[in-house]
Parts: C-alpha cells; structure tokens; sequence
C-alpha cells in the first residue's frame, strides 16, 4: 500500500483550542482496537462539526480537520495491519 503524507495541520485560534485537537487527533491512533479507533474518528469528527457550527472556525478549517482525521485513522488501520502481518 502506498503511504501518503499527512494533510497540513490546522492551525486554531487559542492555544486552547490546539492542544484539545491535537489530543484529539492523537487519540486515534493509541489503541489499535478498530472500535476505540472508531470510537476516536467520531469524537475528532464532533469536535471538528462543533468548532464549526460555534463559529470558531470556518468552512475550510473544518475540511482540514477532517482530512487530517482520515489520515489518522488510515494511518492506525495500516498499524494494525502490519502488526497482523
């Protein structure tokens, strides 16, 4: 499988609010159970519709958001292959 580098990170308005994403995005790939990943995508995934819809962040943050958490779920899924393997 070919790998992909990641997306660009977002960049949020407070400090805050970076270090709850980047715990956030981080979370998906700390356990390699496929139901805490899920369990993680969908959380970052809230966080990130959340942001939006209070307006602290646009359209285009949002969209990042979620690119860098499809690269780190197939990141953790492509893990747990190789730990198959």
């Amino acid at each position: 499988m070919k790998r992909r580098l990641p997306p660009p990170p977002v960049a949020l308005s407070s400090q805050t609010l970076q270090v709850m994403w980047e715990r956030a995005l981080h979370s998906i790939g700390e356990d390699l159970k496929p139901s805490v990943i899920a369990h993680h995508v969908a959380r970052a995934g809230g966080m990130a519709e959340a942001l939006h819809k209070a307006e602290l962040i646009d359209a285009e943050q949002e969209r990042g958001m979620h690119a860098e958490i499809r690269w780190a779920e197939r990141a953790s899924y492509q893990r747990l292959a190789d730990q198959i393997d």
